[in-house]
């Protein structure tokens, strides 16, 4: 990296002249201005604040699926615009992704690496599938940002070489990469383009947010975003709003998610992920999330954007062995689809069943293949890793889908011990067994939205374990239903 020779050296002359010595200003200002992954020392030194000029606020209505990559995780993960914070991990993916955008029409995640590798990421594993190299780029240039409108308009590749940043258009079968012209800014860290072909970017030199002509590269000051942003991340647009949103980070881990006034480049704080140096990509929602949060799933099957799968396999749940925390063997209840031939939107789990704990229940959904997968509820109650958590009844019928408004774990705690909880449409949660975070509702959406036909056609499972022994129940019956998009 550029600066590793200057930043050991002024750690060098810190350590010598005491800790007054080491100023933020000099040297982590400095280091932080970079289009690179952050160095690992980075952390250690600089200590940004986690709010920059305003504090998070809580996300409302939940919109469309989003995918950020984390840089110092190495994971690419999911969640549903704009709750940035509850993402949910996909899979591993140890490359420097400098950039990502989505094609909605395809179902392609779009990825360039820092060796200028052009590929996809899967969306149901995370991996990064290189498709062609990307030639006829400048000496010393890092890719930066990718972004199109749609799969028949240009495709626009930003890079950096430190002093200044170019944009470029790319050919996606050949990778052969067309200068547009120079941004006239040093480390324009990223580009977004919305729906009527209006590019900005953000520049971490000046930390501001300038619109650009797509026909000369040339950018135009809007203003500062009020973040002291460092290193590689991302900023896109939602083309179904027109919102430009930002993952500002600041370093040492402290990530922003927020919002850019397009008047003025100031960012106003939606979400405050957990530590990680992200890019990000947001899908649009008429065909990704569809009208599954507002409306409830559409027509009457067999219907051309839904389809339902029946569970075979149900019956007894193994009980636990003699203590808490070691399961018993699962029962796996099946479902097999098929006729899903779009990219899928919504997903419905429909349960019924017996057991006189309901602390005692997990349930796990898993697509074709066993991933990508997510806990549907586990230890309702509990608040820590010995709990034996609610004693309430588990019957059902239950519905378990992003558009109902049922608390699970509320509902539990409403029912005694002879009591089963109410039959009725309640949202996935976070398991129990932890001080904090338990029963926070979850998003099948966020896990299964995305998936391809090829990923999503097939057995389908859920799997029901026992935590704790002396309590037992049954899954009498299930029903998957999946929402696609229709062609």
């Amino acid at each position: 990296m550029k600066y590793t020779i200057a930043v050991i050296a002024l750690l060098a002359a810190s350590a010598i002249a005491g800790p007054d010595a080491f100023a933020r200003p000099s040297v982590c200002d400095e280091a932080g201005n970079s289009t690179e992954r952050e160095p690992a020392w980075y952390a250690q030194t600089c200590r940004p604040s986690p709010y920059g000029n305003s504090l998070p606020s809580a996300p409302t209505d939940l919109g469309n699926l989003a995918y950020q990559l984390n840089l110092r995780s190495d994971s690419l993960q999911s969640f549903l615009l704009p709750d940035a914070a509850t993402a949910t991990i996909i899979g591993p993916q140890a490359r420097n992704i400098y950039g990502l955008e989505y094609d909605d029409a395809s179902g392609v995640l779009w990825a360039v690496d820092d060796t200028l590798q052009l590929g996809a990421m899967d969306t149901a594993t995370g991996a990064f599938i290189p498709s062609v190299t990307i030639t006829g780029t400048g000496a010393g240039e890092n890719p930066t940002g990718l972004a199109f409108v749609d799969a028949a308009s240009p495709f626009y590749m930003s890079t950096s070489s430190g002093a200044d940043s170019l944009l470029y258009t790319v050919d996606t079968a050949t990778g052969a990469a067309t200068l547009v012209g120079s941004m006239g800014t040093p480390l324009m860290i990223d580009i977004a383009i919305n729906a009527q072909g209006e590019m900005y970017g953000h520049d971490i030199s000046s930390d501001s947010i300038y619109s650009i002509d797509t026909s000369t590269g040339a950018a135009t000051l809007i203003g500062p975003t009020g973040y002291d942003a460092n290193f590689a991340q991302g900023m896109e647009f939602d083309k179904s709003t027109g919102v430009l949103y930002a993952w500002l980070y600041q370093g040492a881990g402290v990530n922003t998610f927020a919002t850019i006034n397009l008047t003025t480049g100031a960012a106003t704080t939606v979400a405050t992920p957990l530590d990680g140096e992200y890019e990000g990509a947001l899908t649009r929602s008429a065909p990704v999330i569809d009208l599954i949060f507002a409306n409830g799933f559409d027509g009457t099957p067999p219907s051309p954007d839904w389809v339902m799968a029946v569970g075979t396999g149900t019956g007894a749940i193994p009980d636990a062995s003699a203590t808490c925390g070691a399961p018993g063997s699962p029962l796996t209840v099946s479902f097999n689809m098929t006729d899903i031939t779009s990219i899928v939107s919504g997903v419905r789990v429909s349960v019924t069943g017996t057991h006189t704990w309901v602390g005692d229940i997990a349930l796990t959904l898993a697509a074709p293949g066993g991933s990508p997968s997510m806990l549907l509820l586990a230890k309702t109650g509990a608040t820590t890793s010995t709990g034996v958590g609610d004693n309430s009844d588990f019957a059902g019928p239950y519905d378990f889908a992003d558009d109902a408004t049922g608390d699970w774990w509320a509902a539990a705690a409403s029912a005694d011990a002879a009591t089963a909880i109410p039959p009725g449409g309640y949202r996935t949660s976070q398991t129990g067994g932890t001080a904090t975070g338990g029963g926070t509702a979850t998003s099948l959406a966020a896990t299964f939205g995305g998936l391809p036909p090829a990923s999503a056609n097939g057995v389908w499972t859920l799997t029901a374990t026992d935590q704790c022994s002396g309590d037992s129940g049954t899954i009498t019956a299930a029903t998957l239903t999946v929402e696609f998009n229709a062609p």
